[in-house]
């Protein structure tokens, strides 16, 4: 009977400590600049990444334009648990997806992808529009309205980037080791229940 038991939470005691290593180990990409699903209102030429171990070194990072176009990054620099591309121009307005694949700290090659859009003419736009707005104030009193509505936007922003992050941390595939524990430590209580029934009888 000492021995069933001894073996059992040596069992378990494996399975916890390797399950939990390979979790950890395992790199996810925390957060970036620019931001997931958000908008860029100014000149851009570079793209950060900052992952939860240190990267090794990168397998691939690109881009992609809503045309399909692949932009390959001119440098790329790893700084711990960062890494950064530099493009020779500063991008273009328009809608960009960034792929990448990188070596984790566990030595294994994980990759993901996140969009984000470049209106480099959005502040350009927004000083015509204002200036028609001052000269219709003499009319209307809408122009207070419109910068409410404005602010609300800017709000609504931030709050797709909060559940983008999220959703980015629900991913990071933590349920299905916890499961698999639990379904082992049900399996061998049911065992060791069945046992000790059986040396009673």
């Amino acid at each position: 009977m000492k021995h069933i038991l001894a073996f059992t939470v040596g069992l378990l005691t494996f399975m916890c400590v390797f399950l939990s290593v390979g979790v950890q180990g395992h790199s996810v990409m925390e957060s970036s600049d620019p931001a997931a699903n958000s908008t860029v209102n100014k000149d851009i030429s570079s793209i950060s990444m900052t992952f939860n171990t240190n990267i090794e070194k990168e397998k691939a990072v690109y881009l992609k334009n809503s045309d399909g176009q692949k932009i390959v990054p001119d440098d790329l620099s790893i700084n711990g648990n960062t890494v950064e591309v530099f493009f020779g121009e500063s991008l273009s307005s328009g809608d960009y997806t960034v792929y990448w694949e990188v070596y984790g700290g566990d030595g294994h090659p994980v990759n993901g992808e996140f969009q984000f859009s470049v209106d480099v003419d959005s502040d350009e736009g927004a000083t015509d529009k204002d200036s028609e707005e001052v000269e219709a104030s003499v009319e209307s009193d809408n122009n207070g309205v419109e910068n409410s509505s404005d602010g609300g936007g800017m709000s609504q922003s931030a709050d797709d980037q909060e559940t983008a992050n999220a959703a980015a941390s629900e991913d990071n595939g933590v349920s299905t080791p916890i499961i698999v524990i639990v379904i082992a430590l049900a399996v061998i209580a049911v065992a060791m229940f069945v046992f000790l029934g059986r040396k009673r009888t």
